[in-house]
């Protein structure tokens, strides 16, 4: 009998994405509404799929902390501390722009389990 592949398409999905956005965010040069229309739609199919995981809390606790920590180094940047350029911000709002739909709709799931 052959063994079943027990490939976590979630955590896959969200690193997937993530890698988007940091690729996407390295070589943009201006802001564009389509791109970051395209990062929100990656985020909310990323957060389907993920919906489907096991692992929701761990999920959800690691798009929480993704979230904290790049609202940090945005900040950061925007002080002026550093001088990391322009990607570095295309970088993080992207990142953000995928997680936080993610992030969303972990949590509503978390809830939805908490009622049943």
């Amino acid at each position: 009998m052959a063994k079943k592949s027990k490939v976590k398409w979630g955590p896959w999905s969200f690193i997937v994405g993530l890698a988007i956005a940091v690729i996407v965010g390295a070589i943009s040069t201006v802001a564009d509404n389509n791109v970051a229309a395209a990062m929100a739609v990656i985020g909310i199919v990323v957060g389907i799929i993920c919906f489907a995981v096991k692992e929701t809390k761990e999920l959800l606790e690691l798009s929480l902390a993704l979230l904290f920590a790049i609202a940090l180094a945005t900040f950061t940047v925007s002080a002026g501390m550093y001088t990391l350029g322009q990607s570095a911000t295309f970088i993080f709002q992207y990142i953000t722009m995928i997680t936080a739909p993610v992030a969303i709709i972990l949590a509503i799931k978390r809830i939805y389990l908490l009622t049943k």
